[in-house]
């Protein structure tokens, strides 16, 4: 099948610094909360790259933390910084969609979604 006629995305995806994310499993899940949110994120940002439809994966997160480095493998990840430092998703998101603004094709998909499939998408 010819895949230059298959419509490309762009794909927004905000991912909170894991030491803040998922602030409310702390109490049961410390010391793995943490990790937790970064194997979320890893997960999540892997399947949309492994789909042939996605041809940019934006990453917006804090630059200051060292969640990031860690999505940029050789795949097509753009990392943003995220102008709220992980404090407002909205923000976020719009740091994102400014980058992706002219393409013709932008979806923005949560960070936290565990063992994500590329078919799920």
């Amino acid at each position: 099948m010819d895949t230059s006629a298959v419509p490309t995305w762009a794909v927004v995806v905000p991912v909170k610094r894991a030491e803040t994310a998922k602030s409310r499993l702390s109490g049961a899940l410390e010391p793995w909360r943490t990790e937790l949110a970064r194997a979320f994120a890893a997960d999540t940002v892997a399947a949309v790259l492994a789909s042939r439809r996605v041809e940019e994966v934006i990453v917006v997160t804090d630059l200051g933390s060292a969640t990031g480095s860690e999505f940029v493998d050789g795949g097509s990840v753009r990392l943003v910084d995220d102008p709220s430092r992980g404090q407002d998703m909205n923000v976020a998101v719009a740091a994102g969609l400014d980058v992706a603004a002219t393409r013709a094709r932008v979806a923005v998909v949560a960070a936290d979604l565990p063992a994500l499939r590329t078919a799920e998408l």
